[in-house]
C-alpha cells in the first residue's frame, strides 16, 4: 500500500498527541494536524490494559507546608531539606513549639487525601477530614478510623498515609504534642477524587489535574495492541456513586431466605488499583423465586426511552452468574462471570418516564435459572446511561457526571483536499451509533451548505455529496454496530463511488464537486459529534484512486 500513502496528501494513523492536538503522519510540516476538543475529563484503556483516567491534586503547595497557604495551629516549626521517601531532600521536619495538638490544614473537595509520614521522635500521626484516622508510624499500622484509612510501607522508614471520606472538605494532618520539641516527618501531600490514593502530583499556587483531562485526545487500546483514535458522543453518568458501594445510595437487600449482600473493599479493579469491591451474595437455603441478595439503587426522574446499564464483574468464588436489570422493569439478564473482568452491558426501554431501578445481585430460580446460594465476585465502575450502547466509563464520586463530545478536525486545508477530484478513506471500528447525523469523515467549505463525506444521515445514507445545500450523491448501505469498517469514497465529476470493506458498494454519475476546505473526523460542520468509533486511520487524496486500488485500500 505504499503507493497509496505516497498519494495521499494526508495521512492520519493515530500515535502521537497532546492537549488539544492529533498529529498527523502526513503532511510532516504540521499543517495537516488536527485541532481537538472535548471540554470534559474522560476514560481510556491504555497499553497496559487498565482504564486510565483524570488524575488530580486539589491541594495549593502540596509540598511547601510553610507557605500561607497552609492554615496552622499550635505553632509548630517547619525545617525543609530532609531526606525523603524516594532518595532526595524534599521532606519536612514538622515538629511542635508547645504541648498542643499541632496542626496543619487547608480546604478542598476531595475523596481521598493522603501524606507521606515517617516516624521522629513521636510515632502517633493523625488525618483528620471530616472524620480521623490515626496512624503509628513506627509500626505502620492504623490505631483508630482503619474503616476509613489505609497505611502503605514505602521503605527507610516512610509510610503513605491515607485517608478516604467521599464528603471530605477540609485536610489536615496533625499530630499531638506532649512536649515542645516533638516532631514527625512529612512529605508530598494529595487530594483527589476516587476510592485511593493515586501517583502523587506537585502543586504550588494553583491545583493541578493530569492523566486525560479536558481537551486531550484518547489513544485507546480495548482491540488491540496498536492505538486507536476514540471518538464518542456526549454521554452522562447517572449513577450518582460508580465506584463507592459502600455508599448509602446502594441499598444492600435480602428478601425470602436471602441474605443482605456483604462487601469488603479493596479488591484490584480494571485500573490496575485496589479500588474494587469485593461483594457476596447469598439467597440462603430457600426454593422460593423470591430469595434474593441485592445491591440496587434508584435514579428517579428519568425521561421515557432507551437506558444502557453497564459495569466489570468477575467471580471470586461460588457460582459463576450473577443477575443485573436497569431500565426494563424486573427483566433481569443472566450475566456469566469468568476470573477475568468483564464489562457487561445490558441495553433495556423504559417505557414511560419516572424512575430506573438498578438491580444486581442473586435471586433463586428466576427465569429458570438453577442458581447456586452464594457467589463471591468483584463489582467496579457501575454505569447507567441513557442510549442504547454503553460508551467509555465516566467515573462519579457523589453526582452524575456529564462527558461531553469529542471533535476533530483542520482548517484552511484545501490545498490537501482534490477540489475537483479526489479520496477520503477511514478505517473504524463501530462501537455505537444514534442511527442520526454522524460523520465519519468529511470535508466542506466550513458550512454544512458544500461537503463530501462518509457517515450515516437518517439511517442509511453513507456517502454523501451536498452542493449548494442541495443532495447531489446518497448512496445507501447499513452498519453493524461492533464491526470494523474501512471505507474509502472516490469522487471527480459524474463519478462517485462508495467501497466498504473490500467490495464497492454504489457508484453516481451526475455529481458536480464542490470546493472544500476543512477536513471534519466524527464531527459535523455544525460541530455535532454523535458517533462512537476506534478510528485506526484516515486518509485525504486529492486524486480519486481506481476502482481496484479502492478494494485493495479497503480489504481488511
Amino acid at each position: 500500500m505504499s503507493n497509496i500513502y505516497d498519494k495521499s496528501s494526508l495521512v492520519l494513523i493515530p500515535s502521537g498527541t497532546k492537549t488539544g492536538k492529533v498529529y498527523s503522519q502526513k503532511p510532516v510540516s504540521g499543517d495537516g494536524d488536527f485541532t481537538f476538543t472535548r471540554s470534559s475529563a474522560a476514560t481510556r484503556v491504555n497499553a497496559d490494559g487498565f482504564i486510565e483516567k483524570e488524575t488530580q491534586n486539589f491541594l495549593l503547595q502540596s509540598n511547601s507546608f510553610n507557605n500561607s497557604s497552609w492554615l496552622k495551629t499550635g505553632s509548630p516549626i517547619f525545617t525543609s531539606g530532609q531526606s525523603d521517601p524516594f532518595g532526595g531532600n524534599d521532606a519536612w521536619k514538622f515538629e511542635s513549639s508547645n504541648a498542643v495538638s499541632t496542626q496543619i490544614y487547608q480546604s478542598a473537595l476531595f475523596n481521598t487525601g493522603s501524606i507521606y509520614a515517617k516516624a521522629g521522635n513521636v510515632s502517633s500521626f493523625s488525618i483528620w477530614a471530616n472524620l480521623n484516622v490515626t496512624f503509628d508510624l513506627s509500626s505502620g499500622t492504623i490505631t483508630s478510623g482503619a474503616a476509613n484509612g489505609t497505611i502503605e510501607d514505602v521503605g527507610g522508614g516512610w509510610y503513605r498515609c491515607s485517608i478516604f471520606n467521599p464528603t471530605a472538605n477540609v485536610f489536615n494532618p496533625n499530630f499531638t504534642a506532649t512536649a515542645a520539641g516533638e516532631f514527625v516527618y512529612i512529605a508530598f501531600s494529595q487530594a483527589e477524587q476516587g476510592l485511593v490514593a493515586r501517583d502523587y502530583i506537585e502543586t504550588t499556587t494553583t491545583a493541578v489535574e493530569g492523566g486525560i483531562t479536558d481537551n486531550v485526545p484518547r489513544l485507546d487500546y480495548t482491540d488491540s495492541s496498536c492505538p486507536a483514535l476514540l471518538l464518542e458522543p456526549q454521554r452522562s453518568n447517572l449513577v450518582p456513586h460508580s465506584e463507592y458501594l459502600g455508599s448509602s445510595d446502594w441499598s444492600k437487600t435480602a428478601f425470602g431466605t436471602g441474605v443482605v449482600p456483604v462487601l469488603t473493599f479493596g479488591a484490584e479493579s480494571p485500573e490496575g488499583l485496589n479500588n474494587a469491591y469485593e461483594v457476596t451474595f447469598n439467597t440462603g437455603a430457600g426454593t422460593s423465586s423470591g430469595d434474593q441478595s441485592n445491591m440496587t439503587e434508584a435514579i428517579g426522574g428519568q425521561a421515557a426511552g432507551d437506558y444502557t446499564l453497564s459495569f466489570w464483574a468477575k467471580v471470586s468464588s461460588g457460582t459463576d452468574k450473577i443477575l443485573a436489570r436497569g431500565a426494563g422493569g424486573y427483566l433481569y439478564t443472566t450475566c456469566n462471570l469468568t476470573t477475568e473482568w468483564q464489562r457487561f452491558e445490558i441495553t433495556e426501554n423504559l417505557a414511560t418516564a419516572g424512575s430506573i431501578y438498578i438491580d444486581i445481585g442473586l435471586r433463586r430460580g428466576l427465569a429458570n435459572e438453577p442458581l447456586n446460594s452464594s457467589v463471591t465476585c468483584q463489582i467496579y465502575g457501575i454505569q447507567l446511561e441513557a442510549g442504547s450502547y454503553a460508551t467509555s466509563y465516566i467515573p462519579t464520586y457523589g453526582s452524575s457526571v456529564t462527558r461531553v463530545p469529542d471533535a476533530s478536525s483542520v482548517t484552511g486545508v484545501s490545498s490537501l483536499i482534490g477540489q475537483t477530484e479526489g479520496t477520503l478513506f477511514v478505517d473504524i471500528d463501530l462501537k455505537g451509533t444514534t442511527n442520526s447525523d454522524q460523520i465519519y469523515i468529511e470535508v466542506n467549505d466550513g458550512t454544512a451548505l458544500n461537503k463530501i463525506y462518509i457517515g450515516l444521515y437518517s439511517i442509511y445514507s453513507l456517502f454523501r455529496v451536498v452542493l449548494a445545500g442541495s443532495e447531489l450523491v446518497n448512496i445507501n448501505n447499513t452498519l453493524a454496530v461492533g464491526n470494523r469498517y474501512k471505507m474509502a469514497l472516490t469522487y471527480k465529476s459524474n463519478s462517485v463511488k462508495a467501497f466498504i470493506n473490500g467490495s464497492k458498494i454504489g457508484e453516481d454519475t451526475s455529481a458536480s464537486i464542490p470546493s472544500c476546505s476543512t477536513i471534519n473526523l466524527n464531527t459535523n460542520a455544525s460541530g455535532q459529534s454523535y458517533a462512537q468509533v476506534n478510528m485506526q486511520e484516515s486518509l485525504v487524496l486529492p486524486t480519486a484512486l481506481t476502482d481496484q486500488e479502492a478494494i485493495d485500500l479497503t480489504t481488511i
